[in-house]
């Protein structure tokens, strides 16, 4: 159900972004980009809210107690409001100064220009209060309706962008767009609660003993959350520095794939964590290696399937999708597609450590780590003004993460890490090698072969490297059960 939600999104979300381009052209498409990267880097404090929400709601479930489950949304309610209060409050006050003074544009008038900032941050409002409705769908493993809600959210989006194109070119109206398909999708969430929960209460509650365990897992979290958006926003930022609109525009292109990917390899993830939650608390270390392999096997093998196919057919898509566009995105997207397949391995390797609470040598360690990305490509840009540098040093950074993020997985002693980093990492790395270079050095073949025999190759080399022996019988037993049906 996730990996169907996140295919349908994942081109309808291409496709609007082209819509938008068009729309806007590249210098507004980019200029944009910069404005709502100071939004978002402004609010890291809210970015944790979700994750923290799904985690204990999880944990408040296997209690059974129907009064556990209402109090902590009640109290997560309430570190909402506080933290979003703040969040808005930084983004106002560091938001305002650095599109009054430092913005690097001659496109808008600075008026113009705040009025897209404010908007900015009232999306930014609407969608933070409201995550904590699609925090609870997931608590509740109601993946149904968390798919139908962003599916519905996309769709409003793309309808309303469709009616847009007929008039002229505007940042704001795009932005009133977002605002209105993120408004009536959360309200069909809310609904849907109401209705078929009236027990549950969104109304802020302040519990100390809930709120002070709650807080201890925000606080240090707060660390991560903001070293990862400044890796992805503080960059369009540095990128305005030192060059021009068109590379924010293809940055922004890039970034959006990027997420788009990421969003389908880790759909999966999101069914997976409330079950890690509950695995780790009844102490099922049995069951939770396998829930923790499976889910890391699948997101591995979906995340070098997508890299496969992006390499090879790269330009036909580009044209396919933006027609004309920028010269250097084809770098830009090969290196990010590097960045992206080391990050794809964070999701299960986070989760673990989110469910055990031992957060804070973590985020200290790895956040602190993350954070380092920015300084160091802007260090860099200021010798030698590379655009390509902006990945070069994500990519280390990302490899050090990995590592680091293996070593606390492995201290928490619940899960076969030797196991993870031999059936998952190495014999998937493997196969995204293996089928790398059939591209490379069988170019011929693979065209005149046609798709079948591509995918023939690509199956037969994946169910060789990537899968273990267990896997294959198992994929020897579903085979001679779709046979069995067939006859």
């Amino acid at each position: 159900m996730m990996y169907g939600r996140m295919l349908i999104l994942m081109f309808l979300n291409l496709y609007i972004s082209r819509l938008v381009l068009d729309y806007l052209g590249v210098e507004k498409y980019g200029l944009m980009s910069i404005v709502t990267s100071i939004v978002v880097l402004g609010s890291f404090l809210a970015t944790v809210l979700e994750t923290t929400a799904q985690r204990y709601i999880s944990e408040s479930l296997i209690k059974a107690s129907n009064y556990n489950v209402v109090t902590t949304i009640q109290s997560l309610s309430y570190i909402y409001v506080v933290v979003i209060t703040v969040s808005v409050l930084i983004v106002e006050i560091f938001g305002i100064y650095y599109v009054n003074t430092a913005l690097n544009q001659k496109i808008l008038t600075i008026s113009e220009l705040n009025v897209i900032f404010q908007m900015s941050v009232i999306i930014f409002l609407v969608s933070s209060i409201n995550s904590i409705l699609l925090a609870i769908l997931i608590a509740f493993e109601n993946v149904k309706l968390y798919s139908l809600v962003t599916l519905l959210e996309v769709f409003l989006k793309l309808i309303m962008i469709k009616i847009l194109i007929e008039f002229d070119s505007s940042i704001f109206y795009y932005l009133l767009v977002l605002f209105l398909s993120i408004l009536i999708s959360r309200f069909y969430a809310y609904s849907y609660i109401r209705i078929t929960r009236p027990d549950i209460k969104l109304k802020p509650l302040k519990n100390n003993e809930l709120l002070k365990k709650i807080s201890y897992f925000v606080r240090w979290n707060l660390i991560g959350s903001f070293s990862s958006i400044l890796t992805v926003q503080g960059l369009n930022i540095i990128i305005n520095m030192y060059q021009t609109l068109t590379v924010n525009a293809a940055r922004a292109i890039a970034t959006q794939l990027n997420l788009a990917i990421l969003q389908i390899v880790n759909s999966v993830q999101l069914a997976f964590n409330p079950q890690v939650v509950k695995l780790y608390v009844n102490g099922d270390n049995y069951g939770l290696n396998k829930v923790f392999v499976m889910n890391s096997k699948l997101t591995a093998i979906f995340s070098a399937l997508l890299i496969i196919v992006i390499n090879s057919q790269l330009n036909q898509l580009l044209i396919l999708w933006l027609g004309d566009y920028p010269p250097i995105l084809n770098s830009f997207i090969y290196f990010m597609l590097i960045e992206m397949y080391f990050a794809s391995f964070s999701g299960p390797l986070l989760s673990l450590i989110q469910a055990s609470e031992k957060i804070k040598e973590y985020q200290l360690v790895v956040g602190g780590t993350m954070f380092l990305t920015v300084p160091i490509c802007y260090s860099i840009l200021s010798l030698y003004n590379n655009p390509l540098i902006i990945y070069y040093v994500p990519i280390c950074i990302n490899i050090i993460c990995f590592s680091q993020r293996i070593y606390f997985v492995n201290k928490l002693n619940v899960v076969n890490i030797k196991q993870y980093i031999r059936d998952v990492f190495i014999k998937v790395t493997l196969f995204l090698i293996v089928m790398l270079f059939v591209q490379s050095e069988m170019t011929d073949i693979m065209i005149k072969g046609g798709i079948i025999i591509q995918f023939f190759i690509l199956c037969i080399t994946m169910f060789i490297i990537a899968l273990t022996a267990d896997e294959r019988r198992v994929v020897f037993k579903l085979g001679k059960v779709i046979i069995n049906k067939i006859i």
